[in-house]
């Protein structure tokens, strides 16, 4: 009994990793359980003992209580890597250390590109929320979502996000070639998921985060240049990946274009912010990109709330203030005082390819509802 209630106290204590010190929390606090647990079965087994016998045990009895649980703490932090070889399982200990800014290929990203990075943290807090929500792993849902575009490093400007307005390097290309180098970043990915030694199931998000769908804009934009539209192939503009296979990739996937999209709504106000979350879920279960993992509609509807509360966050319109007027500033000032406008979230510049889809300048269409765009045969 003392074994099994110490065992189940110390698997409470440390179901939900956070940082190492929930670890050794946890071995203290079971420590504390197996000094009070030892003291009681000492003193019902001696039961004409008296208080001041017991009271002679209690040092070797503290110690061995105490030791028996910051021991333990010690040795699962430090069998935690082996066990991870053997089973492949991976431990939230390990996801910490993924989610360490400092991670060399993190850094690698920020430097090289810093819009997907920046796009990376984002759809990082969208899944997160998202995981709490449903019942998954909030901090694999996270890790995933910063390395999935990782693959972008060795192209960042065919990437809108990367581009800061610029020259987009599309405009000289065909479409076929631009939907060729959107979907090289996924291989790309996995090879550095290898080469970094990452594990299985983040190399897995890379691939399964876009599914087997379809790169919308330069689908359209062929059709369109094409003189039989009729001729073009909507399998050579799809992503060659599985469908998501457990609720965290799923998560990536929705939160990799909801936070595309949402980042070309000229006023994001929260009904407009709401109206493209639930389009785009509606649009991805519609297609069937989730049909290979966990999620019900109910799981759905708890994602789209928390996206939202997140997004608000983001886009929330900031309440004019007054600024003290600052001699030689060279701002507009009204009334003696400069005015700060309410913040807006940066626009598209007319090509999602990060996302792998059309800008999104308005929610889109659900398969369906009438609404325009090519739709599969």
């Amino acid at each position: 009994a003392y074994i099994l209630s110490s065992s189940l106290l110390a698997s409470a204590l440390t179901s939900h990793i956070k940082t190492r010190s929930v670890v050794y929390r946890g071995g203290f606090f079971t420590g504390c359980f197996n000094v009070v647990m030892i003291s009681c079965i000492i003193a019902n087994t001696r039961n004409s003992a008296s208080f001041s016998m017991l009271w002679e045990d209690m040092g070797w009895i503290f110690w061995a209580g105490m030791l028996s649980g910051f021991l333990t703490s010690m040795i699962v932090v430090s069998l935690v890597p082996l066990v991870e070889l053997i089973s492949g399982r991976v431990s939230d200990l390990r996801l910490l250390e993924l989610a360490n800014m400092n991670h060399p290929l993190l850094r690698d990203l920020m430097v090289k590109a810093p819009g997907t990075y920046h796009h990376c943290i984002v759809i990082g807090s969208l899944v997160e929320a998202g995981a709490e929500a449903i019942g998954a792993n909030p901090l694999m849902a996270r890790v995933m979502a910063y390395y999935h575009d990782v693959g972008k490093m060795e192209r960042p400007l065919y990437f809108i996000e990367n581009q800061g307005g610029g020259y987009n390097r599309h405009d000289a290309l065909q479409p076929h070639m631009s939907a060729m180098i959107i979907r090289e970043h996924v291989k790309r990915g996995q090879e550095l998921g290898r080469k970094f030694k990452l594990p299985q199931p983040i190399i897995d998000a890379m691939s399964e985060h876009h599914g087997s769908s379809t790169i919308w804009y330069f689908y359209n934009k062929a059709r369109s240049q094409a003189e039989d539209p009729d001729s073009i192939l909507e399998s050579d503009y799809k992503y060659d990946g599985m469908k998501p296979q457990t609720k965290e990739t799923a998560l990536v996937m929705l939160g990799d274009v909801v936070e595309a999209a949402t980042r070309s709504v000229a006023d994001p106000t929260p009904l407009r912010l709401n109206g493209v979350v639930k389009n785009i879920l509606n649009k991805y279960f519609a297609e069937g990109q989730l049909s290979e993992c966990d999620l019900t509609l109910r799981d759905l509807d708890a994602i789209a709330r928390s996206f939202l509360e997140v997004l608000i966050g983001i886009y929330h319109a900031r309440i004019e203030y007054g600024v003290s007027s600052v001699a030689g500033s060279g701002r507009k000032k009204h009334g003696g005082s400069d005015q700060k406008g309410s913040a807006r979230a940066p626009s598209g510049s007319g090509m999602a390819a990060a996302a792998g889809a059309a800008p999104y300048t308005k929610p889109f269409p659900v398969p369906g509802s009438g609404g325009g765009g090519p739709k599969r045969g």
